[in-house]
Formats: structure tokens, C-alpha cells, sequence
């Protein structure tokens, strides 16, 4: 039985897990951990260089958020909810690929950026102006200029559904190939075939998802666990029957 863990309750699932990834995975989480914190380093404070471009704002935008979700994935993966941050990591590999785009794509990124900005500004107000009147907070209905504004933004979906730059992930990734020498883009095409498809289904109510709680199963019942989501409980895509857990 592994030592408890200090931070947690006598009754807690998760304790073992923190002690054990703390023992098992120290180098490769303190090695994220310090990438962050250097790269965090170099940006804050801002050094007050100005923008040389308006598709230098979108970046400085996205950058801080990336940030952030790294410490948060890399904090879940310390405390045994590894799942939760393989799904941060998908956002994370989108601002990556957006950073890209923007780069190769700057004038488009920016009239772009702004009109889905906007969009979603009108959007929300129409939604919020279709509920039950709230006096505590209320909301402006919009104007018939605005309406007309928003029923003529049609480039991002009817329901505003499409990414801010109206194409695909896939699209982006192959809108950056300029950038990219051939063993990068093969690179950065099998990530996104195989590290970023997977997160997606973790992500998303998927099968693969599900069966990441599968801790024994039989022809009679299925025996799932709160805890365990980061250690090797299953080998490969085989595994999801007789599975066993660790360190129970």
C-alpha cells in the first residue's frame, strides 16, 4: 500500500495515485513545469516591444491562454486526473496550430478574428435577451441595425458553429506546410492524427472515453474506478476486458 498522501482525506481514491505519479513520472513533470516557467520568464512582465503587426495581437491573445492550460494540465497529471489533462492538451495543440495559421495567414486572421469577436458579442446578447427578464441584470435587446448585423454574419455557421477561421483543424495544419520542413510537417501531422485525435475522443462522451474507467469487466458486471487515470491501467486498445487496476 502506498504512504498517504499529505494533502488528502483518509477516504480519499485518489491518494495513492499522487504518491505513486510523484515517485514515477518526477523528472517528466518537473520537466514541463520548468519549460513553462522559462517561457513564462521571457514574457512576463512584456518587455513593452510594440506590435509590429495586428495579427501580433491575436498571438499575444493566445499565448497567455496556452500558458495557463499547460499548468493546468500538467497540476491534473500531478494529482492523478491525467485524462482531464490529455483533454487540455487538445486545446493546447489547437492554440499551436492557430499561433501557425495566423503567422502564415495575417491579414485574413485578423479580419477574421475580429468578425467572429463581434459575432459572438451580438450572439450572446440575443440570447440572453431571450430569456425571462432579469432586473438584477439587465440585458439590452439588440437593435435592428444589430440584428441585421448578426443574421448577415453568415461565414461562421448558421449557429455560429465554425472555428473563427471557418476552416477545419486539418485545414489550419496544411494552411502552416510553408512553415514547416518535411520532417516537422510529418511530424506535426502524426500528432494530430494520433495525440490530438485521441485527447478529442477523451474529451467528447466516446467510447474510448469510457472505457478509460473500466476497471474490471465480466459477462456478469462492470466494475469502474473514481480513481486511477493516469497510471497504466490499460496497455492498448485491447485492454478494455479483465482489465485490473493499480495500486487499489
Amino acid at each position: 500500500m502506498a504512504e498517504q498522501d499529505a494533502h488528502s482525506s483518509p477516504n480519499d481514491p485518489y491518494a495513492a495515485n499522487r504518491v505513486y505519479l510523484r515517485e514515477r513520472f518526477a523528472f517528466e513533470l518537473q520537466h514541463c513545469t520548468g519549460m513553462i516557467d522559462r517561457l513564462a520568464e521571457e514574457i512576463n512582465p512584456w518587455p513593452g516591444n510594440p506590435l509590429e503587426s495586428p495579427a501580433d495581437r491575436i498571438i499575444a491573445l493566445i499565448l497567455p491562454r496556452s500558458l495557463t492550460t499547460a499548468r493546468a494540465a500538467v497540476s491534473l497529471c500531478e494529482v492523478g486526473f491525467g485524462i482531464q489533462g490529455a483533454m487540455l492538451n487538445r486545446a493546447l495543440f489547437e492554440d499551436f496550430i492557430d499561433i501557425g495559421w495566423t503567422i502564415c495567414n495575417p491579414d485574413e486572421a485578423v479580419e477574421l478574428h475580429r468578425a467572429h469577436e463581434r459575432r459572438e458579442e451580438l450572439a450572446l446578447q440575443a440570447s440572453f435577451g431571450k430569456l425571462p427578464a432579469n432586473p438584477a441584470a439587465p440585458v439590452d435587446p439588440l437593435t435592428a441595425e444589430e440584428e441585421a448585423e448578426l443574421a448577415g454574419e453568415t461565414r461562421f455557421g448558421k449557429h455560429g458553429e465554425k472555428h473563427w477561421t471557418r476552416l477545419s483543424l486539418h485545414d489550419r495544419i496544411e494552411g502552416t506546410a510553408t512553415a514547416w520542413d518535411e520532417r516537422e510537417l510529418i511530424e506535426l501531422r502524426a500528432m494530430h492524427e494520433i495525440a490530438h485525435h485521441r485527447n478529442n475522443l477523451l474529451l467528447h462522451s466516446s467510447p474510448v472515453a469510457h472505457r478509460q474507467h473500466l476497471a474490471e469487466e465480466t459477462s456478469d458486471y462492470v466494475k469502474a474506478s473514481p480513481g486511477l487515470l493516469f497510471l497504466p491501467t490499460h496497455s492498448g486498445p485491447q485492454a478494455s476486458r479483465g482489465s485490473s487496476t493499480v495500486a487499489q
